[in-house]
């Protein structure tokens, strides 16, 4: 009978281990990697690809209506003011002819201020007004009588009311006879020949000019 054959306890816990060893190498397991999370459609929802086309057709309209905010008021400056153009700039764009108008009392108002802002050591008041004394000095025309006439009541003012500098020309000086000397040939008649005649710094400024050219 099978009840009376001896079971020995050793082999019968071997063969127990043995079982459970293999059924642990061939039992399928779970994997420890995480499962894949399926895409959430509502995160991925486009508005430009959305199915209602009167929504889509909203969402463009009011994007496109939208002002754009300025780049001062985002990083908090005051916007721009407008500029407007300096008398010189407003000069330089219209004709003034010498029959209706007069170049030596804006240039006369010029050397003034040249004048005072040197005696004064005002360098940046000089400066624009030389500037100026040369925007004017463009718009006249030397084939006109009147130029001749005017150009020479200013040089003489300078002459008499500008000092000479002791290390270099002087700035309005140079300016005036510079000019006188490009303009030498429709120049020299009339009163500017009695300038030249009467004004003997003036006469050897611009016979340095003349040899020079």
């Amino acid at each position: 009978m099978l009840a009376d054959i001896p079971v020995d306890q050793d082999e019968a816990e071997a063969a127990a281990e043995e079982e459970v060893h293999v059924h642990e190498v061939t039992a399928e397991w779970p994997s420890l990697e995480p499962e894949p999370i399926p895409d959430d459609p509502v995160a991925k929802s486009d508005p430009a690809h959305a199915e209602d086309p009167d929504l889509q057709e909203a969402i463009f309209e009011s994007c496109s209506m939208r002002p754009l905010t300025p780049l001062g008021r985002c990083i908090g400056l005051a916007p721009v003011m407008t500029r407007y153009k300096t008398a010189a700039g407003v000069s330089e764009e219209h004709e003034f002819p010498h029959d209706t108008f007069s170049y030596r009392e804006p240039l006369l108002a010029h050397v003034e201020v040249y004048s005072f802002a040197k005696y004064h050591l005002l360098q940046p008041l000089q400066d624009l007004a030389l500037q100026r004394m040369i925007i004017t000095l463009r718009k006249l025309d030397c084939l006109a009588k009147e130029a001749e006439q005017e150009l020479a009541v200013v040089i003489e003012y300078v002459y008499n009311n500008v000092p000479a500098d002791r290390d270099e020309e002087e700035p309005a000086r140079e300016l005036f006879s510079q000019f006188a000397a490009v303009n030498l040939t429709d120049l020299l008649h009339g009163s500017f020949d009695a300038l030249v005649a009467r004004c003997g710094d003036f006469a050897l400024d611009l016979t340095r000019k003349l040899f020079f050219r």
